[in-house]
């Protein structure tokens, strides 16, 4: 295993609470101004840099598709919201 692999392997995916902490702890990582909202920038950004995997990177269509699904999962509370990535 690469170590490309590897690191795709340790995002935490599961529903224990360790891997819930995990994935906070990956998402304060991506916040770059920590208004606990994520642009796609700052995911753009938080995969080159946190994540640290520039093949992933290079995915801009796979990236765009996933934030669009990610943004409209939840309903937001404040008007701007729904235009971001939140941690519910």
């Amino acid at each position: 295993m690469g170590a490309s692999e590897a690191k795709v392997k340790a995002i935490p995916m599961g529903d224990s609470p360790e891997d819930r902490a995990k994935r906070y702890e990956l998402f304060r990582g991506f916040d770059m101004n920590g208004n606990k909202y994520l642009s796609l920038a700052e995911i753009d950004k938080g995969i080159r840099d946190v994540l640290d995997l520039p093949q992933l990177f290079d995915t801009k269509p796979v990236i765009m598709r996933a934030y669009q699904a990610a943004k409209g999962k939840i309903k937001g509370t404040k008007p701007y919201s729904d235009d971001y990535v939140s941690m519910a």
